[in-house]
């Protein structure tokens, strides 16, 4: 009966336990105060019971005590009964052993962290052990994507927890808990870190620009294009439709930072980082935007000519090659990744042909270049807009021709004072041009006559009309 009963007691008791265990050994900023009050005060308790067993021994005051008097006189006798020889002999071991096992837990932790500096531990220890004020805990600062780039004898990276991040505007943190679960904090002026709370990663939450020099990518039907001085921004991902403001200019979504931290290929030189996989994705994004077009399709963009003297040479403004890559589809492949795709930016799109193809023969890319040319060309020159800009440049001409006739009339007449007949002149060099527009003008179906254009040619005929002496007019 007597196991029976032990048996149903333990679990009570150690349920009893638990929540003093879990106060006694947390991890969090309240548990280091009551270790520190547990074992101090247990030492404290202990000097004193050393003090009344050996029965407050008195020690001979010095002189110089002695004459200070009353009360301090008394007090200094009640000090020296704590360091008195019966009273030291028991408790100097166990100030020993207290002191010998903080060396052995900084050295433990020096070989299990590989820490080249005991400081580092002994940073770490103090603080984790008896942390009662909250400044004497570690604090680190992330002002930085680059982990690699903090402070490398911080004991928060090199340990972990307990300790504050001050995690500055525009980077966020990705911290791995003690059972190894992620946890992200964005800005903030102290987070605190639990006990033995890695710092995993820190990503730069500002727009990323990379760029790549030459690019070479293969069209759905074959032909080779290359993009010169191709320009991406990428940004974290926001994980929905959350805009940027001024309480919150780098908006991010937790998915998409532990996406970028835990998604990262790892190799002999360790785990690469996502800001360095930037140019590859550049370069990916645009082989998949050509590849999925046809060079007749690619070309139907209408890119603006680079280069007149370079046909195969053109440049796509840097809004509408966004737009064309900002479709759901690349937007979701790219969010999978833990990014979005802010704008896009190509130099120059050049149509190469096969280095083998002989140089007498034009190749595939001169051959659909100068066809799409002369398609263009057609498709202008048919345009209504084309067609308006011709016919207002014709009427601008007319008039100029006009006005230098008249010009040239007055100036023929220079030589002579005979105003009337300078007149004349002028006026009959404007009835033979207008008859001569007016000529024009009807043989063309689409052409309308200015109101009023066959009156004022019929006044201009009268005023040139010659006249002779004696007749009606």
């Amino acid at each position: 009966m007597m196991p029976t009963t032990a048996a149903r007691s333990d679990p009570i008791l150690l349920r009893l336990l638990r929540p003093l265990e879990r106060w006694f050994l947390g991890r969090d900023a309240t548990a280091p105060v009551l270790r520190l009050l547990v074992v101090w005060g247990s030492f404290a308790v202990y000097w004193l019971t050393l003090v009344v067993a050996a029965g407050f021994p008195r020690q001979p005051l010095p002189a110089w005590l002695a004459a200070l008097g009353y009360p301090l006189d008394m007090l200094a006798e009640l000090l020296l009964m704590f360091f008195a020889p019966p009273v030291l002999v028991y408790l100097l071991p166990v100030a020993a052993a207290l002191w010998l096992g903080y060396r052995l837990g900084a050295h433990y932790l020096v070989d299990l962290f590989e820490l080249e500096d005991l400081g580092i531990a002994r940073r770490y220890l103090a603080p984790a052990m008896f942390g009662w004020d909250p400044s004497a805990f570690p604090s680190l600062d992330v002002s930085t994507g680059d982990v690699d780039a903090l402070d490398h004898a911080s004991p928060l990276l090199r340990i972990g927890g307990p300790g504050y991040l001050r995690i500055h505007l525009g980077y966020a943190a990705v911290v791995e808990t003690i059972d190894g679960l992620p946890k992200v904090y964005g800005p903030a002026k102290a987070q605190f870190l639990h006990g033995f709370d890695r710092l995993r990663d820190v990503v730069d939450l500002r727009d990323q620009a990379r760029s790549a020099d030459s690019i070479r990518a293969m069209t759905r039907d074959g032909v080779e294009v290359h993009a010169s001085d191709a320009q991406m921004v990428f940004r974290v991902s926001r994980g929905g439709n959350r805009p940027r403001s001024l309480e919150d200019p780098y908006p991010f979504s937790e998915a998409s930072l532990r996406r970028l931290v835990y998604g990262q290929a790892v190799s002999e030189g360790g785990r690469a980082r996502w800001a360095d996989s930037l140019p590859g994705r550049v370069k990916a994004q645009i082989r998949e935007f050509v590849g999925h077009l046809t060079i007749e399709e690619f070309l139907a963009l209408r890119p603006q000519t680079s280069s007149p003297g370079d046909p195969a040479s053109f440049h796509i403004p840097r809004e509408q090659l966004t737009a064309l890559f900002h479709t759901p589809e690349a937007g979701e492949r790219l969010r999978q990744e833990g990014l979005e795709l802010d704008w896009v930016g190509v130099g120059t799109w050049e149509l190469r042909d096969r280095p083998d193809r002989p140089t007498s023969r034009p190749g595939v890319s001169q051959t659909v270049i100068g066809g799409w040319r002369d398609k263009e060309r057609v498709d202008l020159y048919g345009s209504p807009e084309y067609l308006e800009r011709q016919r207002a440049r014709g009427f601008r001409e007319a008039s100029s021709e006009v006005l230098r006739l008249i010009i040239d009339a007055w100036r023929s007449g220079e030589h002579t004072d005979d105003m009337q007949a300078r007149c004349w002149e002028v006026l009959r060099r404007m009835h033979e041009r207008l008859a001569a527009m007016r000529a024009e003008l009807h043989s063309d179906p689409q052409a309308e006559l200015p109101v009023d254009f066959d009156e004022a040619l019929s006044h201009l005929e009268s005023l040139v009309a010659v006249r002779w002496f004696g007749s009606e007019g």
